[in-house]
């Protein structure tokens, strides 16, 4: 009777000690799921609290420049915080590019890039920075560009000023927005199919090709269509054609070069980026930031009026696409053998 009695408490003490012991567990196993949890959703990004800038690596006025700031004004409504527009030129981009792909990764400095900021490293002589040192965030833009003649020359249309370069090989000049860009492959395709060939004038960006042409400094140039709208309305140049695949809404009365027979079609899209080490949740806030701001009605009517060609990529989107360019033109410098200059 004793054993047993004895035998029952044991098992009554041992069955305690089980409970609060799996108590225990419970409570620790709460407790860890619990933290896993919160470092999941993690803590609440403290981003921004002061103002972004934006790097231009091109002068004021340019096509870069204009798509940067008309953005810039209606990204400052979704960030909160003030966004300032900074053009920091010199080296066909070079400086400008290199500053963005530097800057520290803490979302404060962004940059607005191109279809060639990462082919630079193959056509420019020792260049600072490759495809790897940026991080796309969004694309905002697919702009064409427009051949424009100084008023001089006498020609007001696309033939008669092909058969004037003809009649002048590797004397007239076309002004380039830096090397081995956008206003270079287009140069390059319209040599290559209309069997011309232009004396290359090198500036620091499209625009002050174009102010070349303007002043009569400069015979030609291949400007962005937003580049060159102003001086086109204020008649200081020819417009002959745009480099599009149909007409470009800005420019109604000016033909494609398709339309003379030739298989020419250049554009140049816009995006911004930030430096490759940035923390993929500001990216990804930027990215939020990005698309609400360019499905703005407002800023889409703005950047309508100041010439900017409209199309947008996401973050993914954009990233996958900038690799696709990227192969692509890499391709074609290996084609043609370019050197860097």
């Amino acid at each position: 009777m004793k054993k047993s009695l004895l035998l029952l408490c044991f098992l009554l003490l041992f069955g305690i000690s089980l409970a609060a012991c799996g108590g225990e567990q419970q409570a620790s196993g709460g407790e860890e799921a619990e933290g896993n949890n919160e470092g999941e959703a993690g803590q609440p990004l403290d981003y921004p609290t002061k103002p972004v800038e934006i790097i231009v690596p091109y002068d004021a006025g340019g096509g870069q420049d204009i798509a940067a700031r008309t953005f810039a004004k209606h990204l400052e409504e979704e960030l909160g915080q003030r966004v300032i527009v900074s053009n920091v030129s010199g080296g066909g981009g070079v400086m400008g590019h290199t500053q963005i792909a530097n800057a520290e990764p803490d979302g404060y400095t962004l940059g607005i890039i191109h279809t060639f900021t990462s082919v630079d490293q193959f056509t420019l002589a020792e260049i600072p920075y490759t495809e790897k040192d940026f991080k796309p965030v969004a694309m905002i833009a697919a702009d064409p560009l427009v051949l424009v003649a100084k008023k001089d020359i006498g020609v007001d249309n696309f033939e008669d000023f092909i058969e004037y370069v003809k009649g002048k090989p590797g004397e007239v000049t076309i002004g380039m927005g830096g090397p081995w860009n956008g206003h270079d492959f287009f140069r390059h395709k319209l040599e290559t199919e209309t069997g011309v060939e232009f004396e290359r004038m090198l500036f620091q960006g499209g625009a002050p090709a174009l102010t070349a042409v303007a002043g009569g400094n400069a015979d030609s140039a291949t400007p962005f269509v937003a580049e060159a709208l102003a001086q086109i309305e204020a008649d200081t140049v020819v417009p002959l054609a745009v480099s599009s695949d149909e007409r470009s809404p800005l420019l109604p009365d000016i033909p494609t070069v398709k339309e003379f027979g030739y298989e020419v079609t250049q554009y140049m899209w816009r995006g911004f980026a930030v430096p490759a080490n940035t923390p993929q949740e500001i990216v990804d806030y930027l990215d939020e930031a990005f698309t609400n701001t360019f499905n703005n009605p407002q800023y889409q009517e703005d950047a309508e009026k100041a010439g900017i060609s409209l199309s947008f990529k996401n973050h993914e989107e954009f990233t996958t696409y900038a690799e696709e360019e990227f192969e692509a033109y890499k391709s074609v410098v290996e084609e043609l053998g370019i050197e860097p200059q």
